[in-house]
């Protein structure tokens, strides 16, 4: 019987959804990597290195000169962040795809910016309502289920580390008590956590907490 050796790895489709939270994702053979921020001494070697390139490229027009964070698609399953990138301007043309899949995901969810559906609300509607509210350092935590697919392809960060979504174990009952701990930590900024019924009813309890240390989180149930 054939089999399908490409079932189960990830894609670049796949890719797109990973929240920006701070880290260096890739996707290698089909597998997901996340890799700690580097130390200081690669850090100093990098920059070194991008300035001699940036004079010697992009000073005398030849070309361009990225650095990390930088989406690199070799192929379907390998999606690297290369610590620098020089692209000669006669091979420009492959900037454009990064900007256009963003672009397409933009037009996607504003299509429902003036939804008015009757009965129910559209999950699109209730995403871009809520990066309308939310400020560019404000904190959103997703909890675990079917939202959690809405929330990382349409809710589009402007800083690192405002989406906080529990990919790898899937800890569902996550988002009430992340408030907390990211209301805690920064009290300045607004704070949304965003539950299905089932993960906020895991930590409902939680709400008494946050009662009692009066802070000011808001929890939206997606049901």
């Amino acid at each position: 019987m054939a089999t399908d050796l490409n079932f189960n790895k990830f894609t670049y489709e796949d890719y797109v959804l990973i929240p920006n939270d701070g880290n260096r994702h890739e996707i290698i053979e089909g597998d997901h990597y996340m890799n700690p921020a580097p130390n200081a001494y690669h850090q100093s070697v990098s920059g070194r290195l991008q300035y001699q390139l940036y004079s010697r490229i992009e000073l005398n027009k030849l070309g361009y000169v990225f650095n990390a964070p930088f989406d690199v698609q070799l192929d379907e399953f390998n999606i690297v962040q290369p610590d620098l990138v020089v692209v000669l301007n006669d091979r420009k043309s492959i900037l454009s795809k990064q900007k256009a899949t963003r672009r397409d995901m933009f037009e996607e969810i504003s299509m429902h910016k003036d939804d008015d559906t009757q009965g129910s609300i559209r999950p699109q509607k209730v995403l871009w309502d809520c990066r309308e509210v939310m400020g560019p350092h404000d904190i959103l935590l997703s909890d675990v289920g079917a939202h959690k697919m809405w929330i990382a392809r349409h809710y589009q960060c402007h800083e690192p580390n405002t989406c906080l979504i529990p990919n790898g174990f899937c800890s569902m009952g996550f988002a009430l008590p992340g408030a907390i701990a990211a209301s805690l930590v920064y009290p300045d900024r607004r704070i949304l956590s965003i539950s299905g019924d089932a993960g906020y009813l895991m930590n409902v309890q939680e709400m008494e907490t946050a009662k009692h240390l009066k802070l000011n989180i808001r929890n939206l149930s997606n049901n």
